[in-house]
């Protein structure tokens, strides 16, 4: 979701909008490129006890920050329907500005980097304030076909946009020379290179693709790089 974040507003800011990121304050040390048009924001915040790094701002600690953020904002883009992104449509709503949502989990997820058993009645409940959240948005933007399913099972029924999440092409190339960067790796030159990117906590499933390789063509490699609790 940061990556998605990021990858919008910086293409929105490259493309003459003024953009506002509010995000909770991290915990993390480290800076952000900046960039022409864009500006950050921070909700005051805490750590977030389930994932290293991460930072989090309950309810009600986002609304003066968005209060004051929105006073001078004509579209409002919501990433996660948390804290944050309730009390941004709440704004939103009283000061008429037209919201786009976007949506990046189902309650089955969430469950999976929870440490109790999955409930019936919290993933019901969830589907409902789901249901509630984005049938109040003007628009939905999601990354899959699987999202726009599950929303429109869950009775929203507001338009919904897929747009996958791509990559910066600026950034990632491919190149002609595959064979002198196996060797720069280490990597066998004669098999079927599978990649996996990303953040290594449990709610990813790296060791899925670890327990599913014996299953594949003896040809394949693969190659796991990332940071995080299941490093």
């Amino acid at each position: 979701v940061s990556t998605s974040t990021d990858n919008i507003a910086r293409f929105m800011a490259r493309n003459g909008n003024d953009v506002t990121v509010v995000a909770p304050k991290p915990v993390m040390k480290g800076e952000v490129t900046p960039q022409k048009s864009l500006t950050i924001t921070h909700t005051p915040s805490f750590p977030d006890p389930f994932f290293d790094g991460k930072s989090f701002s309950p309810f009600p600690m986002p609304f003066r920050t968005l209060q004051t953020v929105m006073k001078h904002i004509d579209l409002v883009h919501i990433q996660e329907p948390g804290a944050i992104g309730y009390t941004a449509m709440y704004v939103a709503k009283r000061r008429h500005i037209p919201v786009v949502g976007a949506l990046h989990f189902t309650p089955e997820q969430i469950f999976r980097i929870l440490f109790f058993p999955k409930i019936p009645l919290f993933i019901t409940l969830m589907k409902r304030y789901i249901r509630w959240f984005y049938n109040k948005c003007d628009g939905i933007m999601i990354p899959t076909e699987t999202f726009a399913g599950f929303l429109r099972e869950s009775g929203v029924t507001k338009p919904i946009i897929v747009v996958s999440n791509g990559v910066d092409t600026k950034d990632f190339v491919p190149t002609n020379n595959r064979l002198a960067k196996r060797d720069q790796f280490k990597l066998p030159k004669d098999k079927i290179l599978f990649f996996f990117l990303g953040r290594l906590d449990f709610d990813k499933h790296a060791d899925t693709i670890i327990r599913a390789l014996p299953k594949t063509d003896s040809g394949v490699h693969l190659i796991i790089a990332g940071e995080g609790k299941e490093e």
